[in-house]
């Protein structure tokens, strides 16, 4: 059981792209988000229009078409565009030690509410402090968003989640994950960090879960988890996690 929830690989179910379908011919088909499952090849998805039993005896009809969307072909895209500072248009920097990481604000305005207002509000200082109305009118200059409350690991894993849609979740991510898709609210990921932390509590390692709350005590996720391990355990056991056994002197 402790190794079996190690580690774990959420898959997100919001929508990245809407009508990402070609429109060759006209299908009675709604359009696809991209993580929505049809095959067995997790990387692509097919789809046909329907048929009655006419059509399979009738002549072949030229507007037959067969929907095919890849998946793998956008994300390993967005990953390189991520890996390419030139490519983006927006760069976070994120911890004590200022890690630049980037990112495309059309995405991540789109999948987060928060991120959004938050990269509007640093959009907005950026053009009332340049002086030239010339400078204003360049649509794509890179906009600059200091987040130091976060590991550099932790976000750069959220931002990957948002341009990709998959994340790897564990026990050292974990609560900063919580945490960050708490405040940028990202329902989907915040219930997979959840069902984490109870598998965690399963496999007895409940005491990696509270040296990361630590970190993040100033947040009101790190607390719910801290929360949720006092209820799960008595008050002896959670001493014992916070400072290890008891050591017994005589005298």
């Amino acid at each position: 059981m402790d190794k079996l929830f190690h580690m774990t690989s959420k898959m997100s179910s919001a929508v990245l792209i809407d009508h990402d379908w070609l429109n060759i011919a006209q299908m009675d088909t709604e359009a696809s988000s991209g993580y929505g499952s049809g095959s067995d090849d997790g990387g692509s998805l097919c789809s046909f229009p329907s048929a009655s039993q006419e059509d399979l005896s009738g002549p072949a009809r030229e507007n037959d078409v067969m929907k095919f969307t890849s998946r793998d072909t956008l994300c390993d895209s967005l990953h390189y565009i991520m890996s390419m500072s030139e490519l983006c248009d927006v760069t976070f920097i994120v911890g004590k030690k200022k890690q630049p990481i980037h990112g495309l604000r059309a995405i991540i305005a789109s999948r987060s509410r928060a991120f959004y207002q938050l990269i509007l509000k640093h959009t907005r200082t950026e053009q009332t402090g340049r002086k030239s109305m010339k400078s204003r009118k360049i649509a794509n200059h890179k906009i600059i968003v200091p987040v130091l409350n976060y590991e550099v690991d932790v976000f750069r894993s959220l931002i990957q989640f948002i341009h990709c849609g998959t994340i790897r979740i564990t026990l050292n991510t974990v609560t900063g994950l919580m945490c960050a898709s708490d405040q940028f609210e990202l329902e989907d990921l915040r219930r997979a960090c959840w069902n984490y932390v109870e598998f965690s509590l399963q496999s007895k390692t409940a005491h990696h879960l509270l040296s990361q709350a630590n970190k993040y005590s100033h947040h009101r996720a790190a607390h719910r988890i801290v929360s949720r391990i006092h209820r799960h355990y008595n008050s002896e056991s959670i001493r014992h996690l916070k400072y290890g056994p008891r050591l017994e002197t005589t005298v």
